[in-house]
């Protein structure tokens, strides 16, 4: 696989940072997760570039359907795709052996495949059964503990299957290509940062009211992300930083006073999140 640097000068559109543009190829290198705008590459180019990229699942049927324009395989159900990163630094088993760890603790599922040597899916088949988020959290720690690797799952969506199917799976890959900090996001936990992008850089009023939350205390921008990761509650966000419910509640009341936004209120606490989103896509 060429270089970073050299892919650069190759396609000078090379995007490096997520959030990817839908309409984008998604791929690693040097470790590092780039997308290439389609109508930059010709289908040849397109081809290559997962070929050198390490995927040896071309052929796999869901594969040429999501990504070649090959038919959509006969389903009955919905069927939703839980998009992998694995870091096998310290590993003591083999992709293969991995993923077929992780695939026997499903019980729906259709089919999965590596995308490159560290990203791929699973895709699952709806039912009574499918697991939920805290199921896939414990799963995830369970193959990580057997066999030393560090995963992380993007869940999308259940999703009927027909052709309108490529382009939302090509706005989930966008979606789990953006950095997080939990093991398992979906949709709602990116939707904010994703859907808000295009419009921040060009906010005066964003962009004000962000260098005034840069002025404070770093302590804040942890307060604010915190508590909105908590969904407004105070005991839990209070414990989550370590802190006493009296001093949170101290330190909102200083916000408040400093800022004009009550975090106390869900609206200006997403409002804050919002712009410490904005300054985290500034730096």
């Amino acid at each position: 696989m060429p270089s970073l640097a050299e892919l650069q000068l190759l396609f000078p559109t090379l995007i490096t940072q997520p959030p990817f543009p839908i309409d984008s190829v998604v791929f690693s290198v040097d470790t590092k997760r780039v997308a290439i705008p389609t109508h930059d590459l010709t289908s040849r180019e397109s081809a290559l570039l997962a070929a050198l990229n390490g995927n040896h699942d071309n052929h796999n049927p869901w594969y040429q359907f999501l990504n070649a324009n090959a038919a959509a395989p006969q389903m009955t159900h919905p069927v939703r795709l839980i998009y992998f990163t694995v870091d096998f630094a310290q590993a003591q088993a083999s992709s293969a052996s991995w993923l077929a760890a992780l695939q026997e603790l499903f019980t729906q599922t259709v089919t999965s495949y590596f995308i490159d040597a560290t990203h791929g899916v699973i895709i699952e088949e709806e039912a009574s059964t499918n697991p939920s988020l805290d199921d896939l959290d414990g799963m995830i720690q369970t193959v990580d503990g057997e066999l030393y690797t560090k995963t992380s799952l993007y869940v999308g969506h259940f999703w009927a299957v027909n052709q309108q199917l490529v382009a939302i799976v090509h706005e989930e890959q966008a979606l789990a290509a953006m950095s997080h900090t939990r093991p398992v996001t979906t949709l709602q936990h990116q939707a904010l940062r994703f859907y808000t992008q295009s419009h921040r850089p060009t906010s005066p009023i964003l962009t004000q009211l962000t260098a005034d939350l840069a002025a404070l205390d770093d302590d804040y921008l942890t307060i604010v992300t915190t508590l909105y990761n908590h969904q407004g509650n105070l005991s839990s966000a209070a414990k989550a930083l370590y802190l006493h419910r009296n001093t949170l509640q101290y330190r909102l009341d200083k916000f408040q006073d400093l800022t004009g936004f009550s975090l106390r209120q869900m609206d200006d606490l997403v409002f804050c999140y919002l712009l410490v989103l904005h300054q985290e896509s500034t730096h």
